[in-house]
């Protein structure tokens, strides 16, 4: 995913201030993605499914809203 504004059904919008392959997760203490349509996109984005499984491996916290379950099954160490 990109830069910029991102704004919601509700019109609720919040500015993401990185890009997926900016983030490094070993600088991460918490992973939390948002549900409503993110999860249909993030889970076809492979260094979103790489912050997602460093997560795993690391067992750090995860927090999963609405549809985002997608995201994690997808992710899930074999």
């Amino acid at each position: 995913m990109k830069k910029g504004n991102i704004t919601d059904k509700h019109c609720y919008e919040i500015e993401a201030n990185k890009a997926f392959d900016e983030i490094n997760p070993d600088y991460c203490g918490i992973l939390i993605i948002p549900g409503e349509k993110a999860p249909a996109a993030i889970r076809k984005d492979e260094k979103a499914l790489e912050i997602a499984k460093s997560f795993f491996e690391k067992e750090k916290p995860v927090a999963a809203i609405c549809h985002v379950p997608q995201i994690l099954v997808t992710a899930r160490p074999a």
